[in-house]
């Protein structure tokens, strides 16, 4: 419990959240946030077992959505919170 202690401190920091837009152009370090909406994992299948798994996209469908903002084209996205499915579709 300590640690998770802990963390809370350093994520919500010492008092309330941290604007992480504050933090804006005072470094190179980017933060996004990434919804991948329902992915088809042993996961999923085990807590939605009446669920066609076809009918769930595959990891590989949501990850140009993470290569992109790993890669420098990137660079200007910044405190984003990004659907990956709403992403791919409309950048694929």
């Amino acid at each position: 419990m300590e640690v998770i202690s802990r963390l809370g401190r350093v994520v919500l920091g010492e008092n309330g959240p941290i604007d992480w837009r504050a933090m804006e152009n005072t470094s190179r370090i980017r933060v996004n946030s990434i919804n991948p909406g329902g992915t088809r994992t042993s996961m999923r299948n085990a807590a939605y077992p009446a669920e066609n798994p076809a009918s769930v996209p595959t990891a590989d469908t949501i990850m140009p959505l993470y290569l992109y903002l790993m890669s420098p084209d990137s660079i200007g996205t910044h405190a984003q919170s990004l659907d990956a499915r709403d992403w791919v579709a409309a950048n694929t």
